[in-house]
């Protein structure tokens, strides 16, 4: 009875630390310059979000002005076609192609600041990304490589 008790106990903890495991991430290159930028605050988590074009290609066949690639492929179509990176310091909406609409509200931090960046369509950022399967944005686990 005892075995049976610390072999269901130990399966039990080799679940769980599976279940915390972090999502695995993959490299996806963006190139700013259009689409949507915004930055809010939902349900109490603080989020930056971009919406991007899917560009038809990988990141080697060349990103026009507001597409987002993976290294090694194009971003499926039943893919998000957005990022998002929580815990920033930011209130926004900015429409790179409608700047007097926009508007930018920043708490000094300097976590979401890819976003202006992503402003520019000579700009360009890796992230470090994974999809959570949940129909929501492509999630940032790390900005660059």
């Amino acid at each position: 009875m005892k075995n049976s008790t610390i072999a269901l106990l130990g399966g039990l903890l080799l679940a769980s630390s599976a279940v915390q495991a972090a999502p695995k991430s993959y490299p996806m290159v963006c190139r700013g310059g259009s689409g949507t930028l915004g930055f809010s605050s939902y349900g109490g988590v603080s989020a930056a979000v971009m919406y991007m074009k899917k560009a038809p290609g990988k990141v080697s066949h060349g990103l026009n002005a507001g597409e987002c690639a993976w290294v090694d492929r194009p971003i499926a179509a039943a893919e998000p076609p957005c990022i998002k990176q929580t815990g920033v310091g930011y209130s926004a909406w900015i429409f790179p192609d409608q700047l007097q609409n926009s508007y930018f509200n920043s708490n000094n931090d300097n976590s979401g600041g890819w976003l202006r960046k992503m402003l520019k369509s000579n700009n360009y950022q890796t992230f470090q990304i994974y999809n959570p399967g949940n129909g929501d944005c492509f999630v940032v686990s790390k900005v660059g490589f």
